[in-house]
């Protein structure tokens, strides 16, 4: 992505408003130019009689202080709201619960350079103070040490908020903005000396007031309050609720090594102690509207001579809902028609979204006799979705040998799925 945005003048007002560490009421000079921007189809959602505008800090996630009746930790989400204010340049703001009473100026000029709203409606940008060059609605190229002096780069910088990154951030600033978050937190700055779950800290999150009291990214915390909310307790469930809604639970993920991922394959659960697998830097969000592109067989280096006549492997039986915590308690039976022993080695197990992305599933070993069945307890990166899946068994060659599937209906808690099929 180039790194063209679009500037927009207009004067930031907080009376009556609920800012926090990385959202702005603003009123541009010209509405026209909020107009403008993409995606194709998506409106601003417009307050004050279509003059105002909510701005979501881009590249950046303070922490939440007023997401669906919560909040996280108290003083350094508040400490993130007056330090962002400050930074804006109001002298002084008072505020009644989470609006701004009274502020001192009342508003101040500047200016966002913008490139999309978001599925809300509202304009994810760059937010500066003051005036600069260029006009109002003007094309402008954002280079690293522009960025740097935007509100958004120097909440990141301080340690008031964390990195969050989208598809609509150009590589190189994402890059440059992970770097200075790298740093940030070896010097151990606002919010990161008590940064947990993280990838260095376990947290125990046996329930909403739990989750609250914790400073973690943002983005998480959300996906739990929605979790806990929905009346479950503890961390049994998360993993396979999360994995129920591609959508608004399960987000597709950049991982840092260019893999594609999911929301799931960031947490690591033990009981109610949740680690995380990957720092927020080293990820990027995609769009919900992303579509796995098709499959290109990768090459296969040349195998062995598998013996194992066709179809001689079989799923005959599957656990995706075992009662209780789903974690390394789910399980696949396979049953061997050959009348020669199979050699497990080279053989693997997938569910649907490994298949999809063409990623590396369960690995099996061992050998199963003829006419054996063989109970397969499922591990990581395996685990089989409550609300439907496919179970995928592939051959030494990379091949799909068998596969099946079950509904959301046939995911009943401690029920073993028999799959019935005539035929060879």
């Amino acid at each position: 992505m180039a790194n063209r945005y679009t500037l927009i003048r207009g004067i930031f007002p907080i009376l009556g408003t609920e800012p926090d560490g990385d959202t702005i009421r603003f009123q541009p000079d010209n509405p026209s130019f909020v107009e403008q921007l993409g995606p194709e189809g998506q409106r601003p959602a417009w307050t004050r009689g279509g003059t105002q505008i909510n701005v979501r800090f881009e590249a950046i996630d303070a922490l939440e202080t007023h997401f669906q009746g919560t909040r996280q930790q108290v003083a350094l989400g508040d400490l993130a709201a007056r330090h962002m204010l400050s930074a804006m340049g109001f002298d002084s703001f008072d505020t009644s619960g989470t609006k701004v009473t009274a502020a001192e100026p009342e508003s101040v000029r500047g200016y966002v350079l913008a490139n999309s709203l978001d599925s809300y409606g509202r304009m994810i940008a760059f937010v500066y103070a003051g005036e600069t060059a260029g006009g109002d609605g003007s094309p402008f190229f954002l280079d690293a040490p522009t960025l740097g002096q935007s509100v958004n780069a120097q909440l990141l910088v301080a340690g008031m908020a964390y990195p969050a990154f989208y598809t609509t951030l150009p590589v190189d600033l994402k890059d440059h903005l992970a770097a200075q978050a790298r740093v940030v937190r070896e010097q151990a700055l606002g919010l990161w000396p008590e940064d947990a779950p993280s990838v260095d800290e376990s947290a125990e999150i046996a329930d909403l007031t739990a989750a609250q009291a914790l400073i973690m990214w943002p983005k998480l915390f959300r996906r739990l309050v929605s979790y806990f909310q929905g009346g479950n307790t503890g961390l049994a469930k998360f993993d396979a609720w999360l994995r129920e809604d591609r959508y608004s639970r399960d987000d597709y993920l950049q991982l840092s090594n260019g893999e594609l991922g999911n929301m799931h394959d960031l947490v690591e659960i033990t009981g109610n102690a949740m680690r995380l697998r990957y720092r927020p830097e080293d990820l990027v969000v995609l769009p919900d509207t992303f579509v796995l592109p098709p499959q290109t067989p990768s090459p296969v280096p040349p195998a062995p001579p598998v013996t194992v006549p066709a179809a001689a492997l079989r799923i005959i039986a599957a656990l995706p809902n075992p009662a209780g915590e789903d974690v390394d308690h789910e399980t696949v039976t396979l049953i061997n028609t050959a009348a020669t022993t199979v050699d497990l080695a080279g053989w693997q197990l997938r569910d649907r979204q490994l298949q999809a992305a063409g990623h590396a599933g369960l690995a099996l070993a061992g050998t199963i006799g003829p006419g054996e069945a063989l109970r397969v307890p499922l591990k990581a990166p395996v685990q089989l979705g409550n609300a439907g899946d496919d179970v995928v068994l592939v051959d030494p060659q990379g091949q799909v040998a068998d596969q099946v599937s079950y509904s959301r209906d046939q995911a009943r808690s401690g029920i073993t799925i028999v799959f019935y099929r005539s035929g060879p």
